[in-house]
């Protein structure tokens, strides 16, 4: 055995100590605790995926909540899943992925994610869910609600909301090929002529109708129609007017812009005229409604009335757009109730058809005067009308007639109607739409083609 050498400290030589078995035993556990502290502070230091994460982890142990945990990932033209179901009292935890190249903040109802840059990841802890909560995308400090998504309770008055999850209601739907078979309703109609009574024949019936071509819906039809032909005349002019009522309701008829006789009722199974007359020009709107019932909002019919304005620059053709909302329900069935009593449209036509100007462009010639009248028939949604890459010549808005003085858009709100007056100079295609985007997102969108 050799001696240690002079520089080594005797309590470092296992020979020299004689409490050498301890002392090694010492130093093991002294090694073992720093190593329990370095991976303490390690873990400490290194975020699970988002410090909410922690905290809802020690919230669900404390309240004893169900654990969702649901992948969701935001695309440029919409959000996925669009409808997420969980059983009242879960907390529900969002792993979501941005697949766009924006940074964005995903919210439900009063909570809000932190940033999420393009092409990320996060966690988002939304909370314990007791009720439906709707939610959607902020984007630069803005809210985008073309992007929404639904959360809805096992149970709820809602619950059934998630069968329409599986209908084609995104906007890639509504824009895939309809096939040459595909008509849209023609926007183009004649002048009032020079009678001075005018004998119109509505049929009203509730039949399964598309909304576009894929989806079908019950819808009450007006001569077969879900947007009728316009109803035209002068001023002092009258109508008479035979309904039919084959829907099995008694309906109530409201007319709008006539002197008397505004409200009428049409009982079920019956054929009844009347006789309006309307002595002040403009655009109006007829709607039909059940005699009761939440449904009386979206199980209508309504057409638009034009009564011609004296003094109004003479045109080379008139148009009409009607713009409305549609609600909907599982396929063949009629639209949800709470739906409709929250106003959650889920698309948007223009002359009943979502998109259908997309398909079939409306067709104008160049360098002519055209009158596009319009009339929003809503029932929730503003229309806000553009066309892009033109201004207005005149505008009739509110009784009255101004140059368009460069007017690009025209607002109108559910019941009121007007027209524009435009000249397209050059040859293209020109987009028209509700500006109110979200509205133009779910339907109201179309192309004027010039040639």
């Amino acid at each position: 055995m050799t001696d240690s050498p002079k520089n080594t400290p005797s309590w470092f030589d296992p020979v020299s100590n004689k409490n050498d078995a301890g002392l090694w035993a010492a130093w093991v556990l002294l090694g073992l605790a720093i190593t329990a502290v370095i991976t303490l502070v390690v873990i400490a230091l290194t975020p699970i995926q988002d410090s909410g994460e922690r905290k809802s982890l020690a919230s669900e142990a404390s309240q004893g909540s169900r654990v969702v945990r649901q992948e969701i990932v935001v695309k440029s033209s919409a959000i996925q899943p669009r409808i997420i179901t969980v059983s009242a009292g879960s907390r529900l935890l969002l792993s979501v992925k941005n697949d766009t190249s924006e940074t964005i903040e995903l919210q439900l109802a009063k909570k809000t994610s932190d940033p999420i840059e393009p092409a990320g990841t996060a966690l988002f802890d939304a909370g314990v869910i007791n009720t439906n909560q709707s939610g959607w995308l902020n984007v630069d400090g803005a809210s985008d609600q073309m992007r929404s998504f639904s959360v809805r309770v096992e149970g709820s008055s809602t619950e059934s909301s998630s069968e329409k999850d599986d209908l084609p209601l995104d906007r890639s739907d509504r824009l895939r090929d309809p096939g040459p078979g595909f008509q849209a309703k023609s926007a183009t109609f004649e002048g009032a002529g020079a009678e001075n009574t005018h004998r119109e024949r509505l049929v009203i019936s509730k039949e399964a109708a598309e909304v576009f071509p894929g989806l079908k819906q019950q819808r009450i039809l007006v001569n077969g129609k879900v947007s009728p032909d316009p109803v035209r005349g002068k001023p002092g002019d009258k109508f008479e007017t035979t309904v039919v009522n084959k829907t099995g309701a008694e309906y109530r008829l409201d007319v709008q812009g006539v002197d008397s006789g505004a409200i009428v009722t049409v009982p079920a199974g019956e054929e009844k005229t009347y006789t309006f007359s309307f002595n002040k020009p403009g655009t109006w709107m007829y709607r039909g409604v059940p005699a009761s019932g939440d449904a009386s909002i979206v199980e209508s019919f309504s057409g638009a009335v034009i009564i011609e304005v004296p003094g109004a620059p003479a045109v080379d053709s008139d148009l009409v757009l009607v713009a409305s909302d549609i609600f909907i329900g599982p396929e063949i069935v009629s639209p949800l109730q709470n739906d409709i009593r929250l106003g959650q449209a889920d698309l948007a036509a223009f002359n009943g058809i979502p998109n259908q100007y997309d398909h079939r462009p409306i067709q104008v010639e160049r360098g002519k005067q055209i009158r596009v009248w319009l009339v929003n028939i809503g029932p929730v949604g503003d229309l806000s009308f553009v066309i892009h890459g033109t201004t207005f010549e005149d505008v009739y808005q509110d009784g009255r007639i101004s140059n368009g003085d460069g007017r690009s858009a025209v607002s109108l709100q559910p019941g009121q109607g007007g027209f524009v007056d435009v000249v397209f100079e050059d040859q293209g295609k020109y987009v028209f739409e509700n500006h109110r985007l979200v509205s133009s997102y779910r339907g109201q969108h179309g192309v004027f083609e010039v040639t």
